[in-house]
């Protein structure tokens, strides 16, 4: 049974540390959601601020449990990965201790402009909201979860996984052999996204899938820098662009490549393109200018070069 669509959506968020964006992140949650409880489940070097209930992560059990297990198997750095995973521990263990049962995820580089509340009534019936990276990977980003127990079960279906050493060897393999196609110096990479897309082709979840919304003229941002179908600006490479963005009324309009107008209902911020947050969470359309100043001399890169 899922819970009546009019009570406000909790809004949950998973970030360790104090990165100024976090702020910009809840924040705007805040903006757009008055009614909502905005969670951050954090550490001590963020539990100051106060738009947000805070816990920290760390009082979770299913945390410490799990970590023994994980194996690191990406080019990407351990802690990044492990960040990234350890958030289903302690939402879980968040939501059975106080009984939520249909809540909202968001990564801390997204920015809302809607009213989720609203907008999950377009989601009902599904266990939760993903959307792909690739064929490969699905991402929770923004993931709205009607039913608690697929938590319970992806939590589960993860330790399930990592306690048995022909299974990791099994997720590598199908990993690897996409990472090859894509020249990754056969190198695996293991993330929550991949072993979420596993999840989903072992149990075929009813999961609804995000970019599904664009042919009504709605867009749930898989990330800014994809701009696959998507008329696009900036950047000397195709990794530096970024998908054209303007503000009316101070809500972020972006237009699909043949000329279709798409109202966003929230942003993704992916890599270096954090530092565009500020200016969007006040309906600035970033020019150029910041663009080069981040790219150029901040992160000193050069023709794709770091």
């Amino acid at each position: 049974m899922f819970e009546n669509t009019t009570n406000p959506v909790p809004i949950l968020v998973f970030h360790r540390g104090n990165a100024a964006y976090l702020e910009h992140c809840l924040n705007q949650a805040r903006k757009y959601n008055p009614e909502s409880r905005i969670i951050l489940l954090g550490d001590s070097a963020n539990a100051h601020i106060k738009v947000a209930e805070h816990y920290n992560a760390d009082d979770f059990p299913g945390v410490k449990e799990f970590k023994p297990l994980y194996k690191h198997c990406s080019f990407l750095s351990y802690e990044f990965e492990w960040r990234c995973i350890e958030r289903w521990f302690a939402m879980r263990d968040f939501i059975r201790l106080t009984g939520i049962t249909r809540f909202i995820h968001i990564d801390t580089d997204v920015l809302l402009f809607c009213n989720v509340t609203q907008e999950a009534a377009r989601f009902d019936g599904y266990d939760a909201t993903v959307a792909r990276w690739d064929e490969q990977r699905l991402m929770a980003h923004f993931l709205l979860v009607n039913k608690a127990v697929f938590l319970e079960d992806f939590c589960n279906y993860m330790t399930g996984l990592y306690s048995n050493e022909n299974e990791v060897q099994r997720l590598i393999q199908k990993n690897t052999n996409m990472n090859l196609r894509k020249k990754r110096m056969n190198k695996p990479w293991i993330s929550d996204m991949s072993l979420l897309c596993d999840y989903y082709d072992q149990r075929k979840t009813n999961f609804y899938f995000l970019e599904n919304t664009l042919k009504q003229g709605i867009g749930f941002d898989n990330r800014i820098t994809d701009v696959e179908g998507f008329q696009a600006e900036w950047g000397l490479l195709r990794k530096h662009r970024i998908k054209k963005i303007r503000f009316e009324n101070g809500l972020p309009i972006a237009w699909t490549a043949d000329g279709m107008r798409i109202s966003m209902k929230m942003l993704h911020y992916h890599s270096l393109t954090k530092y565009l947050m500020q200016y969007h969470v006040r309906g600035i359309d970033a020019h150029w200018r910041f663009f080069w100043r981040e790219l150029l001399f901040d992160h000193k890169i050069f023709m794709g070069r770091r």
